[in-house]
């Protein structure tokens, strides 16, 4: 397996099959999220991708940054964790049903410096990351990208050994450890094959 990124992987599958479906919101998927419904190719999901990218970069986003995802399930999600992992940032999915003091908790112990958030949750994420005194700012997912403030450093030059996405549970009790995330990259890029 050629050492890659997940975007890596996802880009080489853009050039192969450009046109073929990628993710199809079914229209009662599309009524519960506000959201239009029918095939993305993967063309068109790397143009989304590539439209978050240039607005995480010039906000900041690299190597060490981890953003919080409370976007359900939506494209919005694929496209800001398919940019950040372009960048070599991490992602936190962040689980809808945790109760106030779980997601206090999430936030802090994650050291999360954005989360990008579907709006009706906007208000309870904030002010959980200053429950805990994070630096966080959350935004939701349509909102102009705030300048960012990096977190730890450079992991790996190796990019199958970078953290792609920090995983807890529902308790929420970290999955796991930070090694162990970096182990979910290699997963992924498995899984993809």
């Amino acid at each position: 397996m050629t050492h890659t990124s997940i975007f890596d992987r996802f880009r080489q599958t853009v050039e192969r099959w450009p046109d073929r479906p990628f993710l199809n919101v079914l229209p009662e998927t599309a009524q519960i999220y506000g959201i239009p419904a029918g095939e993305i190719t993967y063309g068109e999901m790397m143009r989304r991708i590539q439209d978050r990218r240039s607005e995480l970069a010039a906000a900041g986003f690299g190597q060490g940054t981890r953003a919080g995802l409370l976007l359900h399930n939506r494209p919005d999600f694929i496209e800001i964790w398919f940019a950040a992992n372009s960048l070599e940032a991490s992602v936190v999915p962040i689980n809808p049903d945790l109760r106030r003091g779980e997601l206090e908790y999430l936030i802090d112990h994650s050291e999360m410096s954005a989360a990008f958030v579907v709006p009706e949750r906007l208000a309870e994420v904030a002010e959980a990351a200053r429950a805990v005194r994070s630096v966080l700012v959350p935004t939701t997912q349509d909102a102009p990208v705030r300048p960012l403030l990096k977190r730890g450093g450079p992991i790996s030059n190796d990019a199958a050994q970078r953290e792609a996405a920090l995983l807890y549970t529902a308790a929420p009790r970290l999955i796991t450890l930070p090694t162990e995330a970096l182990d979910a990259h290699k997963r992924a890029l498995i899984a993809s094959e």
